[in-house]
């Protein structure tokens, strides 16, 4: 996992490869290995925000309770904050979806 993160950071590997995975992933971020995954999930959500939306929304509920380290719960904030930042429209879209079926 260290050769990944280094390549991830070096930019050997694209984000992008990760797609695929993304569900995975994030359904990782309260475990320890969740401070090496930190960096890529860096990257997609700086480089394609609309594309980790769905799968961090989904596994954020769980994620924010699930774990006591402050480190990855941290982490957890930063990266919620950031796609925030990045995908204004589609929470709104996701707000108004959820005024549909409440």
């Amino acid at each position: 996992m260290e050769s990944i993160a280094n390549r991830l950071q070096e930019q050997e590997i694209p984000c992008w490869m990760f797609f695929d995975c993304l569900y995975q992933i994030t359904a990782y971020l309260d475990k320890p290995i969740g401070l090496k995954l930190y960096p890529l999930i860096e990257q997609i959500v700086k480089f394609y925000p609309q594309s980790i939306v769905y799968p961090f929304k989904l596994s954020y509920e769980t994620l924010q309770y699930s774990t006591n380290d402050s480190t990855l719960k941290h982490n957890l904030e930063i990266i919620r904050q950031k796609l925030d930042r990045h995908t204004l429209l589609v929470n709104e879209f996701i707000q108004a979806l959820n005024q549909l079926n409440p």
